[in-house]
């Protein structure tokens, strides 16, 4: 929840056009949310997340280079932009497989530092 004037502002990473500019389009049009940029890499996802430090980052974690790879690059790199287990949830996959032993790897280490 934002207070009055404030807006969360949102980082879109997603390798299919369609999808992103979608809710890129959904998510422009709630007073309270600004879209501040967009990509399709997790290079992209970098460069985005250390530029413009989002409060959310939207990313599909099956994108080039690796979404997965970058997710705990981008949670220490852009603390401002926290974890999904953050007391303030905003770093979020999409495709995320809680049975697949990478993704769970992946995120027991950036969620609570375990290898």
């Amino acid at each position: 929840m934002t207070t009055l004037g404030e807006t969360i502002q949102i980082v879109i990473v997603d390798d299919h056009p369609l999808f992103r500019e979608g809710v890129a389009s959904i998510l422009r049009n709630q007073m309270d949310i600004d879209v501040i940029g967009e990509g399709e890499s997790a290079d992209e996802a970098f460069r985005l997340c250390s530029q413009m430090l989002p409060d959310v980052l939207l990313l599909d974690i099956n994108i080039p280079g690796g979404g997965l790879s970058v997710i705990a690059k981008i949670a220490t790199a852009c603390p401002v932009t926290k974890s999904s287990c953050s007391p303030r949830p905003t770093l979020r996959t999409t495709f995320w497989q809680p049975s697949n032993p990478e993704h769970e790897a992946t995120f027991s280490k950036v969620c609570w530092g375990r290898s």
